[in-house]
């Protein structure tokens, strides 16, 4: 499926996607992480929406509609390496019922860890789905599967996307059950409680 990609290394902030650019490509992460963020024309920066990292398809806009505008951007978070391919040649891929459902399946989970993390539920569970992909990440990374790990993402970032504002942002991370934030901006992830808290989702 992805013979013929390219490969492209991004450094943490770099521009992946702009937001309301046309494009045919598409884009699978090799390594790192990356961050899904919308201009809103009354804001001054970017709404972080989520993070995507090692295994996760992004920019699949052209493969539902291929003349749409990018509704969001995505910068790297940190340091990552994608591979980039045309949408057109996917679609194509996809014609076997097993590559559709598959797609949809990964989809359809996708969205459902979105709804979660926007929705009206237990804080400190949207925290923890919020997170998922950049935990994937560093455990992939070190290997490790109990303990800790540390991620390093902003107070505004996770305020943003969990549409908090800074007070409530700010206890929630100062009373955190899964972790502890400190005043360097990083966010030490105890896995066992954590666990616990995205048990619910599936895949």
């Amino acid at each position: 499926m992805i013979d013929g990609w390219r490969s492209r290394e991004l450094e943490p902030g770099e521009l992946l996607i702009r937001q309301d650019s046309r494009s045919g490509q598409v884009f699978v992460v090799v390594t790192g992480a990356l961050r899904v963020e919308r201009w809103e024309k009354h804001l001054d920066e970017p709404t972080v929406l989520a993070f995507r990292a090692v295994d996760d398809l992004v920019g699949e806009t052209p493969m539902i509609e291929p003349a749409a505008p990018r509704t969001a951007q995505v910068v790297a978070h940190t340091r990552a390496v994608v591979l980039i391919g045309q949408a057109e040649r996917l679609n194509r891929f996809l014609t076997s019922k097993r590559a559709e459902r598959l797609l949809t399946t990964y989809l359809a989970h996708r969205a459902h860890e979105m709804s979660v993390v926007r929705g009206s539920g237990d804080a400190e569970v949207r925290l923890a789905t919020l997170v998922r992909p950049l935990v994937r990440d560093e455990l992939r990374r070190s290997g490790s599967r109990t303990g800790e790990v540390v991620l390093k993402v902003s107070r505004d970032h996770l305020a943003q996307a969990l549409q908090l504002g800074h007070r409530r942002a700010r206890l929630l991370l100062d009373d955190l059950r899964i972790g502890r934030f400190d005043r360097k901006g990083m966010l030490t992830i105890d896995l066992e409680r954590w666990a616990e808290r995205v048990s619910g989702l599936c895949g």
